[in-house]
């Protein structure tokens, strides 16, 4: 963030190991600062859905899913499993392994070869 300050994903990369940290007031204030640069990155979005969630604001949490690009991203199944919505949270894993590498050119979970083995049960 020192050598490329105005870079809002970088911003929000570090938001989300803060919210990993449970540090939420610092990874908020990070997602200002990101916003300030570039106010609809979804990435941004998908965070303040997660901290919603931490936060146990339900309505806000889901309100902000619905504004996502990417239902099935990493934060959103976050946020279900949060929420205690754990249909919720193992449809989203799957679409991100089914759909996800077509959707955004990157892996959004480890081991898809794992998924019919471990959602079978669910």
């Amino acid at each position: 963030m020192d050598i490329e300050p105005n870079i809002p994903r970088t911003h929000a990369y570090y938001a989300r190991q803060l919210i990993l940290v449970n540090k939420i007031d610092e990874a908020e204030q990070e997602l200002l600062r990101a916003e300030k640069i570039q106010a609809d990155e979804p990435l941004i979005i998908r965070l303040k859905a997660w901290i919603a969630a931490v936060r146990g604001q339900k309505d806000t949490a889901l309100a902000l899913i619905h504004k996502s690009d990417s239902p099935y991203a990493y934060e959103i199944s976050n946020v279900y499993c949060l929420l205690g919505m754990n249909q919720e949270a193992v449809r989203a894993v799957r679409e991100g392994i089914e759909k996800g590498f077509r959707a955004v050119k990157d892996y959004l979970y480890s081991n898809p070869y794992l998924a019919p083995t471990l959602f079978s049960k669910l």
